[in-house]
């Protein structure tokens, strides 16, 4: 984010780098969160099923595979 990515933006590239550096990727979950100053918000994961809650309220994050 401090390149000027918005939160989802840098929660999808964290999940690229582990899938370029991680050959097996498909074998664990892995799911990132990540909030700015101004309390936007980002989630996204390696594979569905990753979810999350915001202000008492569960959401599902977008996955990669």
């Amino acid at each position: 984010m401090r390149y000027g990515a918005t939160p989802q933006e840098a929660c999808e590239e964290a999940i690229k780098r582990i899938v370029k550096k991680h050959d097996n990727w498909k074998e664990f979950q892995v799911g990132i969160l990540a909030i700015d100053k101004q309390g936007r918000y980002g989630a996204f994961a390696l594979h569905k099923g990753f979810t999350y809650a915001l202000n008492k309220e569960l959401k599902t994050a977008e996955a990669y595979g």
